[in-house]
């Protein structure tokens, strides 16, 4: 999206297709469907109970919407948690037993379900005249299409938003609950404090697989037909719910893409509402729809019309989109609506991972087998081979290639054997997509070798390609040489990165940045001079600063290599000031001298380093306002400066550069739903504006960041759980700042339900992923602690010792002198001494 709103987005109005949505997806052949007990005379009983001021303890705001039984009211809920929320109560009329039974179905199916993208069911009950209720989690959202379109979401951005989505059906399927009404109107978007979520809705007319969602029976005549027919699948049309499973979803999410990629539907809705259900179950099952590419072309001229603003919509043309849609996507969507069942992804995972594939540039499951087609992808993803570097060069990267991918993707095999057709297959496919540069094809391929770590033979290629690719190179082949120069560059910084402990063997990547500057020497000795050459050696001198700086913390060296880094940036901005990365370089190097200065605590010194980054970054993204790249680097030395002012007492200042970082965060976390690193970014704002409030005693405003922070982290321990970054260092500033919220004037009881949803959502999913992991078990034994501590203080010393016992036996593989283990054992000590 280009522009995140800049107001919430207003409630929903009393138009169901715009916010709720009720259960208005079921179409009956008659009126008298679901009817088979004795409708009574409650109609006028419930109208007068419905236009009541309070149903059962909730005060009633407004009506949402209403469908085939049921009605929606926002109410307010005041005891025990005061919250708004939607109230579902049966229709006026219509609490007959078949009614009731779905109605019970529909509240069991919400009360299983436990995942932040679908909506939760709170309480359940009835009236004082009778009819069954429930209250569940209020989403103000609009439906997905309406968002996509609204904020002109790209078609990368949409696909972000239907991972979100997939992954929420997914864990219904898991639950066994098949949810038949998968639509627009029930996948609202909402905006949850600063991040876009997606929330799945109105399980009216789900099904259990497993086993009945009530012990009421329901019943489902023949004929009826159970769904939206535009979203049904084949087996719905066929009007029997004997047959239906997960698939039947994957059919509906389908369309679902279908219709945010293109803004047409697989079936015309005027031609399917207007004809019988006959015509209706016979289309759907047996008439095949066009491709999306297809869809956007093959129409009248009006409807070209319609699609040029589709195109806009999405921020390109209606040639980029068409060409977009054509190939991954179309198989990927047509895979989902094949009329077998059995030929469509088997899950929503299965869907959802395909379409990370194709945000990743990798073949498509729904894609064709051919090894020319993954070939072809791979090359695409490392646009990196000079047409100067001659045959041999052709040859031994493609046999690189070849050999790696099916390593990876076939058989983790052992040993490098290809064929000469295989590498006559990779040469084309390279030279077909026009790739151009080196460094980043084969910074990639070392990354796929190092997955390979048990395989000595395959982690040798990552320096004997490089030297072999070295010796061929001729002394007057420049360019091949610069390259191979960079490629050793991506090599050391593959070994060690201080961002990512999984990267950490610096004498290898010290080795590999040897080999680097001995080219460039080589270079320089021929009287060559550009600007790639001195950027080059810059980055080498920069990473060498890095490890000094934050491993060895050796500030001296630190401050050296980046001199000399300097230095190279200078010559490099002699030959062009005006290019992007000489620039962005250049200001790399000053946010980590001020960093140094602000280590040493010369304040003063710091801010100017920092200032003189910031005007370079300020530039920069003025000149290029929709790069999210310069945004986000804009974004972190405005933090950096605001820290720096606050250290100097201009508190001021440093609020407003605060709030300057987090609106540009924000507005790249909506234009960017679900990508980890944005979420990160978004999280570390509101971490920075926190510690601000706590250094200015603005103890109400600490809270609010604190907490949107925590929440943060909480959603990406959720679509990431294996992040080991986060495990590093999210984990443990996100336990330190629910410790923050006491002094900012938490409640214990608050205290106590975040320590425990910190412990259910991040520290025990991330522990049973990596048992190993002795920074998450220690976490996970303070964290028992503090919850220990204040279920003592609220009295509940049974609490308090079942969690104790928890924490100690997390102790296990932990030193004996661990902080956190030595408290929880000596509280649990005194528990027990204590008694009941």
């Amino acid at each position: 999206m280009t522009q995140p709103p800049s107001t919430p987005p207003p409630e929903p109005p009393d138009d169901p297709s715009s916010g709720f949505n009720p259960d208005d997806a079921t179409i009956p052949m008659d009126s008298s469907a679901d009817g088979d007990g004795d409708v009574g005379s409650t109609g006028a009983m419930f109208a007068s109970e419905a236009d009541a001021e309070f149903i059962d303890g909730y005060r009633i705001i407004r009506k949402l919407g209403e469908g085939g039984f049921g009605i929606v009211y926002l109410a307010q809920q005041s005891t025990p948690v005061k919250r708004k929320v939607a109230l579902k109560i049966i229709k006026p009329g219509m609490d007959t037993k078949a009614v009731i039974s779905r109605f019970e179905a529909e509240r069991q199916a919400l009360a299983i379900l436990d995942h932040p993208g679908v909506a939760k069911v709170f309480n359940a009950g009835t009236t004082e005249r009778g009819l069954p209720y429930f209250a569940m989690e209020y989403v103000q959202g609009v439906p997905i299409t309406t968002h996509c379109d609204r904020q002109r979401l790209d078609i990368r951005s949409r696909i972000d938003l239907m991972i979100l989505v997939c992954r929420a059906v997914l864990h219904a399927h898991q639950k066994g609950i098949v949810h038949r009404d998968l639509k627009p109107n029930n996948i609202l978007v909402e905006y949850e404090g600063d991040a876009v979520s997606a929330k799945v809705i109105d399980f009216g007319i789900a099904k259990s697989l497993h086993q009945p969602l009530t012990d009421k029976t329901i019943f489902t005549r023949e004929g009826q037909m159970i769904g939206t027919p535009e979203y049904m699948s084949p087996e719905q049309a066929e009007m029997t719910t004997q047959d239906i499973d997960t698939r039947s979803d994957i059919y509906s999410l389908g369309v679902v893409l279908y219709q945010i990629l293109t803004g047409s539907l697989p079936f015309e809705p005027e031609t399917l509402r207007s004809a019988g259900f006959n015509e209706i179950a016979r289309i759907i099952r047996e008439e095949s729809p066009a491709k999306p590419s297809t869809r956007l072309v093959d129409q009248s001229s009006a409807s070209r019309e319609r699609s040029k603003v589709v195109a806009v919509s999405r921020e390109t043309d209606m040639r980029t989109l068409t060409k977009g849609l054509r190939g991954d996507l179309d198989w990927i969507v047509m895979k989902c609506l094949e009329k077998e069942r059995s030929r469509r992804y088997d899950s929503a995972s299965m869907l959802a991972d395909d379409l990370q594939r194709y945000l990743d540039d990798e073949p498509v499951l729904a894609g064709p087998p051919s090894r020319l087609y993954h070939i072809r992808k791979f090359a695409r993803r490392h646009r990196g081979l000079l047409a100067s570097a001659g045959c041999v060069l052709l040859a031994l990267v493609a046999g690189i290639v070849v050999s790696v991918y099916y390593a990876v993707h076939e058989a983790r095999q052992r040993a490098i054997a290809v064929t000469e057709r295989d590498q006559k297959t990779a040469m084309l496919a390279i030279q077909v997509d026009h790739s151009a540069d080196l460094s980043r094809l084969l910074g990639t391929l070392i990354q796929r070798v190092d997955a390979l770590d048990e395989s000595a033979s395959l982690a040798s290629l990552r320096i004997e390609h490089l030297e072999s690719l070295l010796e061929k190179a001729q002394d007057d082949d420049h360019g091949l040489r610069l390259q191979l120069a960079d490629a050793f560059s991506t090599l050391a910084r593959s070994r060690w990165t201080r961002r990512n402990p999984s990267f950490d063997d610096w004498p290898a990547a010290s080795i590999a940045l040897s080999r680097s500057d001995a080219v460039l020497d080589a270079l320089d000795a021929d009287g060559v001079a550009s600007v790639e050459q001195h950027l080059h050696r810059a980055r080498n001198h920069m990473l060498r600063g890095d490890h000094a700086r934050h491993i060895l913390r050796d500030m001296p060296v630190a401050r050296a290599s980046y001199a000399s880094a300097l230095e190279s940036i200078g010559e490099a901005s002699a030959i062009d000031p005006n290019r992007v990365d000489v620039r962005s370089n250049h200001a790399i190097v000053m946010t980590s001298l001020g960093g140094i200065e602000s280590r040493e605590d010369n304040a003063s010194a710091s801010l100017e380093r920092y200032e003189q980054a910031l005007r370079i970054r300020a530039a920069l993204v003025q000149e290029s306002p929709q790069d999210s790249l310069l945004q986000r680097d804009h974004a972190v030395v405005l933090v950096r400066v605001a820290s720096m002012a606050g250290r100097t007492g201009d508190a001021t200042r440093q609020r407003e550069l605060l709030e300057r970082s987090l609106d540009i965060r924000q507005e790249l976390a909506a234009r960017h739903p679900g990508q980890n690193r944005q979420l990160r970014d978004l999280a570390s704002g509101h971490r920075a504006m926190a510690d601000a409030h706590v250094d200015q005693d603005r103890r109400a405003e600490a809270m609010d960041n604190f907490i949107r922070y925590i929440d943060l982290l909480e959603m990406l321990a959720w679509l990431n759980p294996s992040d080991s970054r986060a495990a590093s260092i999210d984990l443990s500033r996100g336990q330190e700042a629910i410790g923050y919220l006491a002094w900012c004037g938490a409640e214990p009881e608050m205290m106590l339900r975040r320590y425990e949803r910190y412990h259910d959502r991040l520290l025990e999913p991330r522990l049973s992923y990596d048992p190993d992991d002795r920074s998450t078990r220690s976490l996970l034994v303070e964290n028992a602690l503090k919850r220990a501590e204040l279920h003592m203080q609220a009295g509940r010393q049974g609490d308090a010792r079942r969690v104790c016992i928890e924490g100690v036996e997390a102790c296990e593989g932990l030193d004996d002198q661990d902080p956190s283990c030595t408290a929880i054992r000596d509280l649990a000590s005194r528990i027990e001494a204590a008694g009941d």
